[in-house]
């Protein structure tokens, strides 16, 4: 199917003979890579002309290209190739000033508005036409033959060289730009309801795929499994109740109240139950408490990201307005632009507390600009909307001085750089100042009344060293404020009030000191935080205690005899030894209102911890500085391979399409496009006051039911560094590692790539989450009914109480409310989300060991919610109930099956059998693409036989739980291959050999393989400068400062941008330079894997054989030095010749077969057998080459191998001959029991 150039796809057969989706598949493809080719091409042109560097031809050999023939794929990969790139120079002109001026006039029609408009939409064509057209193309012009033959001739670049190929090339790209100008600008201007009805066609070129499978194959299958007619929701119940019965006869409790029994019961079945479910909560989200407290709790930390994220939606569009402005108001440099931006925050700040400005005047009056106040009013609104729900939580007057500082009204939280910003240097000059304050205030204390200047002044010094400290360590702004002025009340004395200005807690030197800054949009978000915060814990304690209180959990008790008689009661969890219930004093910073639902009543023990929220068993290591730079090293490399990487990027958006796959989200009931440009504005930002309502309200909504924000990957390093940093914050001052970490954080560079990857994440649950509300319209009915199917909903699906009520405790939930409760509680179970992560996972990402553990683990837990909340659907009463969840099943599956299809698919359209798949498996790819679907994409055979293939794996998240059944599969075909016994081949099957994981080791190997840093420091430590897979780092006979120098690179090319490796790989690629290992690049596989995160690997057979050929030769002689270094010991005796003679001919046996295997399926892969003979034979010695043709082992000599002088030196020091010594009948057994034993297949 490939033509004999690698970089040439169908260039032999074409894709006339595809099927319709198949020419639509190629087309997209082929258009992108052509981007990719028009842009390199234009450089590469440039170069040549330049400095002759005949780049152009490297390039055309090397460049992947499809050879689109049909119509629809070609009309496809058009609309791709010139479509896209000119969509972005149409984007970035309109903000151009003097561009946008000219859709300005556009809009008022007319012949001067026409002019415009042909303007408008031709300028970005003639910029983005050279950029996207290819050599391979031809413009409108050439193909309707409106040039000479002459002309056209003259700019074919193919009759040149050097220096005249590049001035032709460019000139056909410039002939490009300036025929698209008209065309494209004409076509839109006069053509534009035609234009728009393309678009829309092409807009949903793949919808057909999709909505056919959804229409021909889901809904029928989906309508077949939910009928009643066909028994199976009857049989879905009958089970269930069968369990249950089974369970209640038994006396098993149900699985939810394991957790109630005690370790100290006198049954002894329920001591067995409560320590089973103390192993099974270390694995689990809610861990040891009720399944009602991590949601509530998630719901306090979710409602202040909704609020910052609402808020923020609308600072920022502030931050672009003001910009914006002031770039019209002549301000040019960074200090002007930042001056004038300033100014009009400090405007808001003032605006949003109501503080008056110069004559009385409100704040807003100053803003000027109409768009600003608008944008101002919007912000207020959020504002005092939160203001007025802390109000009307009811806060005691002690509350609001403690939280608010006296007055929420005027309340805007201050912000201090020295706690906000990492790079922050205190200043020396206010340093003294400060220490000046401590030196007057030192002088009038008793204790220093005799003191010298000297001593007062150094314990000045220290106490203002103390309020760095103090300043550094605290996040809470409110919090340092206060810590700081208790600091220095306590330990000093009451401050003196002329130091202060009316109600200021601190001095203004002391401000000066930690950086107070004039960052309003900084205040704004804190205050935010603050105000949401309250509403958060207040709202979410009040919800718990409503949801525990029926259950028996919270009891309101006078004293605690009273509360253990009534929990017994309640819970009915038979006799307790000895009982124990805890009374809630204070929890999550509790006052008066906040948690008054708890204060003063009796829970359990496990609900009390997690109310306060437990410390990890692994919080001791964080104590060394050595292990938190391990960790934070650990971190980086992790961050550098994906977030700054962008082949995992694109990946990361691929990938999760699987998981609205698995929901069986397919067709109808959202917009994938919404949801990207949702995300995209979140991004880089929103234009118009439409969009930025939209996104405001709509992140809102995500933040506050925990849809968006809690990719697995970014949360995993963030929680990494925020444990390393937060642990020394604790103790003080910060240390060198920390404070990498922090100037890291702060690195807009790593936060913007750090967004977008979230980004890529967010997509698919957003999408996912708006799906789930559209199907639920059927489910959750209208008309009053709306909170009665909600509570069965929930209560049959998720296990758990709905409340009916709005957090204020009397208004009820709305429909929409309800819906969206719903949707995100099926989204945060069947979606991977961080916050779900369990305390063992916890644990072990602390550990060297493993990469993004909580990725595999939130696998686990979302595939096994997916099929149990599919079966709890299916037994429902309602249709559209069992729909859904027929949808979830059938969709899991194809999730699951998706690569297995794929690589079927493949290996027909490529002609691969499963046989010659086996063999590449198994002989000849590395080890990390053996437990996984391979595609097959090419194919050549003879002397120089190469495979390409794409692992499936990396396109597909469930392959965590798929990979255990391909490793299984593999050890199997080898143990039938081996002919080995049963009980061999099934333990194999389950935990591996050398050779490659059995299935329970491919389950656990996310969680105990070496993480990307720890395999490369075991390399040039315990595997003494060797790989893995047995490359070399540095060899021994290297001097040791060489080895040291490898070593550290070897290292720091763990912690190596994706970005740069996969860069500098399709560079080689272009200019033939190999790799560090002798590796060759191809560049069309790595523009691949660079512009579209699909990575193809090539396996070069011949040259495969030739490294598992050195591996034999080294083995055989590793094998016979193993046996014969034993001689030489002078406590040598006769067991340990036996022990290491059948050591010998085992590892020589299992070498011999798997040197012959090898051969074997290089044959079947259709590498030439006499080539392997003629290209390797000379390599082995006659012996060797007679046992691997044969099929049959021999079996080393002992009577050559006990010859060696060592073994007869020993032997004549204890004056003792060889047959005193050893039992030759017993070396002829061991001889006799591998001798003449054949291989499984011969060499055909």
């Amino acid at each position: 199917m490939v033509a004999k150039k690698d970089n040439y796809y169908y260039g032999d057969t074409g894709t006339q003979g595809l099927k319709w989706y198949e020419q639509v598949g190629v087309g997209l493809g082929s258009g992108a890579l052509k981007i990719g080719e028009g842009i390199l091409e234009l450089g590469a042109g440039v170069s040549d002309y330049a400095f002759n560097t005949e780049l152009l031809e490297k390039l055309e050999e090397v460049y992947p290209k499809i050879n689109v023939d049909d119509g629809l794929g070609k009309l496809v990969e058009t609309v791709v190739q010139f479509g896209v790139p000119y969509g972005a120079a149409l984007n970035i002109a309109s903000k151009v000033s003097k561009v946008k001026k000219l859709g300005e006039v556009a809009k008022g029609g007319g012949i001067k508005g026409t002019a415009a408009k042909l303007g408008y939409y031709a300028l970005p064509a003639v910029v983005s036409e050279p950029f996207a057209a290819t050599n391979r193309d031809a413009t409108l012009g050439q193909a309707f033959g409106l040039y000479s033959e002459g002309f056209v001739k003259r700019l074919d670049p193919d009759q040149y060289e050097g220096r005249e190929k590049a001035a032709a090339h460019l000139q056909q790209k410039l002939l490009f730009g300036l025929e698209a100008g008209p065309v494209v600008g004409g076509v839109t201007t006069f053509l534009g309801p035609a234009i728009k009805g393309t678009a829309k066609a092409v807009s949903v070129v793949g919808g057909p795929v999709v909505k056919g499978a959804e229409t021909l194959v889901v809904n029928p299958l989906s309508n077949v499994l939910k009928s009643e007619r066909t028994g199976i929701p009857q049989a879905l119940r009958g089970i269930e109740k069968a369990r249950v019965k089974t369970g209640e006869k038994l006396g098993i409790p149900k699985y939810q109240e394991w957790g109630l029994r005690n370790t100290k019961s006198v049954s002894t079945k329920e001591r067995i139950f409560k320590r089973l479910d103390n192993v099974l909560a270390t694995i689990r989200t809610r861990g040891r408490a009720d399944i009602e407290v991590q949601p509530a709790l998630a719901r306090a930390l979710n409602t202040v990201e909704a609020s910052k994220k609402g808020v923020d939606v609308h600072l920022t569009n502030i931050d672009r307005l003001a910009n914006n402005l002031a770039k019209a108001s002549g301000k040019v440099s960074k200090d002007e632009t930042t001056m004038f931006k300033n100014d009009i925050f400090e405007n808001i700040g003032n605006f949003l507390v109501d503080k008056k400005v110069g004559k009385n005047k409100s704040a807003l009056s100053r803003l000027g600009n109409t768009e600003i106040k608008s944008a101002a009013k919007n912000l207020k609104r959020e504002f005092t909307a939160l203001k007025n729900t802390v109000k009307d939580l009811g806060l005691s007057e002690n509350e609001i001085n403690t939280l608010f500082r006296g007055d929420i009204d005027k309340y805007l939280n201050r912000s201090f750089e020295l706690v906000r910003n990492s790079k922050y240097k205190v200043r020396d000059a206010d340093r003294e100042a400060v220490s000046g304050l401590f030196v007057n205030m030192l002088r009038k204390s008793k204790v220093y009344t005799d003191a010298d200047e000297a001593v007062i002044k150094q314990a000045a010094d220290d106490h203002v060293d103390q309020l760095v400290e103090i300043g550094t360590k605290e996040t809470s702004i409110t919090k340092m404020i206060k810590e700081a002025s208790e600091y220095i009340a306590a330990d000093v004395g009451v401050i003196p009030r002329k130091f202060l200005k009316g109600k200021e807690e601190l001095p203004d030197v002391v401000r000066k000191l930690m950086g107070e800054s004039v960052d309003k949009r900084s205040q704004i978000l804190d205050t935010v935080a603050d105000m949401a915060t309250v509403i958060g814990k207040t709202e979410s304690l009040d919800d718990l205690a409503k949801a525990l209180t029926p259950k028996g959990m919270l009891i309101e008790a006078g004293s605690l005899a009273e509360a253990k008689a009534i929990f017994r009661a309640n819970t009915n969890i038979g006799k307790i030894r000895d009982l124990q219930l805890v009374k809630i004093e204070k929890t999550m910073d509790m006052s008066e209102t906040i948690g008054k639902s708890f204060i003063g009543k009796y829970t359990t023990p496990e609900i009390a911890a997690a109310l306060k929220g437990q410390s990890l068993a692994t919080d001791i290591l964080l104590q060394s500085s050595i292990y938190k730079a391990f960790l934070a090293t650990k971190g980086v490399s992790q961050l550098s391979k994906t977030v700054l990487s962008p082949t995992t990027q694109i990946r990361n958006v691929e990938s999760a399409a699987m998981f609205a796959m698995a929901n069986g989200h397919f067709g109808r009931g959202a917009s994938l496009r919404d949801a990207f440009k949702l995300v995209f504005d979140d991004v880089v930002g929103p234009k118009g006051e439409i969009d930025v309502a939209r996104l405001a309200s709509k992140g809102e909504e995500f933040r506050r039911y925990g849809i968006t924000n809690s990719n697995i990957i970014t949360r995993e390093v963030q929680a990494l560094v925020d444990d390393i940093v937060k642990t020394t914050e604790a103790k003080g001052k910060l240390g060198r590692t920390e404070n990498i970490l922090k100037k890291l954080q702060d690195n807009s560079i790593l936060a913007n790539a750090t967004k977008v990857y979230q980004g890529g994440d967010d997509v698919w649950k957003i999408f996912g989450y708006e799906f789930e509300k559209s199907k639920l319209l059927n489910i959750i009915k209208g008309d009053g009914q709306h909170l009665d199917d909600a509570e069965k909903y929930f209560r049959e699906v998720f296990g758990r109480r709905f409340e009916k009520y709005m957090p204020d405790g009397k208004s009820l939930k709305t429909r929409e409310e309800a819906i969206r409760e719903i949707a995100a509680e099926t989204i945060k179970n069947t979606y991977p989300n961080y916050s779900y992560v369990p305390t063992l996972v916890q644990n072990l990402r602390r550990l060297p060991l493993g990469n993004f553990i909580s990725f595999p683990a939130e696998m686990f837990r979302t595939s096994f919610n997916l099929i149990k909340f599919g079966l709890r659907e299916m037994q429902s009463s309602d249709q559209f109930v069992r729909q859904s969840g027929a949808k979830k099943l059938i969709g899991f599956s194809s999730a699951i099956a998706a690569g297995k299809v794929a690589q079927e698919s493949a290996m027909n359209l490529v002609g691969v059998s499963e046989e010659q798949l086996n063999a590449l498996r198994e002989s000849f790819v590395a080890p990390w693409h053996r437990s996984g679907p391979l595609i097959p994409v090419s194919v050549e055979r003879g002397e120089k036989t190469k495979y390409k293939f794409i692992n499936f794996a990396y396109q597909s998240p469930y392959d965590v739980l798929s990979a255990p059944y391909y490793a299984a599969m593999g050890q199997i075909n080898k143990g039938r291959l081996e002919e080995k016994e049963l009980d061999d081949i099934m333990f194999k099957a389950f935990f591996g050999d050398e050779s490659g994981p059995g299935a329970f080791t491919s389950l656990l190997s996310p969680f105990i393989s070496e993480s990307i840093i720890t395999e490369r420091i075991a390399d040039i430590t315990v595997r003494g400068g060797k790989t893995k897979t047995g490359r070399k780092v540095y060899s021994d006979e290297e001097k040791a400062s060489d080895q040291m120098v490898k070593g550290i690179f070897h290292l720091l090319e763990g912690l190596t941008p994706g970005a740069l490796t996969q860069v500098t790989n399709m560079a080689r690629g272009i200019v033939g330079e190999r790799g560090k290992y002798k590796e060759e690049f191809n560049a069309s596989d790595e523009a691949l894997a660079l512009l579209a995160g699909i990575r193809i690997t090539e396996t070069d057979i011949g040259k495969a054989i030739g490294f598992n050929v050195n591996t034999f030769l080294n083995d055989q002689r590793e094998a016979r030095r193993l046996l014969t270094s034993q001689f030489g010991l002078e406590n040598v005796n006769p067991q340990t010749i036996y022990r290491e003679y059948e050591r010998l001919l085992k590892n020589k046996y299992e070498n011999y077969g798997e040197i012959r295997k090898v051969f074997d399926d290089a044959i079947k892969l259709g590498h030439d057998k006499k080539y392997i003979l003629r290209k390797h034979s000379r390599r082995f010695t006659k012996n060797d080459l007679n046992i691997i043709l044969s099929g049959r082992f021999i079996a080393d000599d002992f009577g050559k191998l006990l010859g060696d002088t060592r073994l007869e030196t020993v032997l004549r020091n204890r004056n003792i001959r060889l047959r005193q010594f050893i039992d030759f009948d017993r070396l002829r057994e061991i001889r006799d029991k591998y001798n003449r034993l054949q291989f499984a297949d011969k060499l055909k």
